[in-house]
């Protein structure tokens, strides 16, 4: 049986990773206890203040956890832009095509 503080500190790691993800609470994981143990290792700070902190600082400001926070800024930054419209007015010739199978996207909309 865990006790309170171990059952604390695994939903912690599951808040910081981010729920419904795997390697989120995972990664946390690593993290979080790499960090207390660098903590552990010095008197300045107490550790629970720490985690306390850490769990504050996700609830409020990361409430989806860091995996998923990540993976759609990633997506957002690599999202392919959308393909603009051209005027009726203005006609393309074809063009050899130097990558077989893929056609020209542009075109005229409307």
């Amino acid at each position: 049986m865990f006790g309170l503080a171990q059952s604390a500190q695994i939903i912690i790691w599951v808040i910081v990773g981010g729920r419904g993800t795997l390697f989120g609470p995972i990664l946390a994981c690593i993290g979080i206890q790499a960090l207390m143990a660098r903590l552990g290792e010095q008197q300045h700070v107490d550790s629970g203040f720490v985690l306390g902190l850490i769990l504050l600082v996700f609830v409020m400001l990361l409430p989806r956890g860091l995996l998923p926070t990540l993976s759609s800024g990633v997506a957002r930054v690599f999202q392919r832009r959308p393909i603009r419209c051209l005027p009726r007015s203005v006609r393309y010739e074809p063009v050899a095509n130097p990558r077989p199978g893929r056609e020209l996207r542009r075109r005229a909309c409307g």
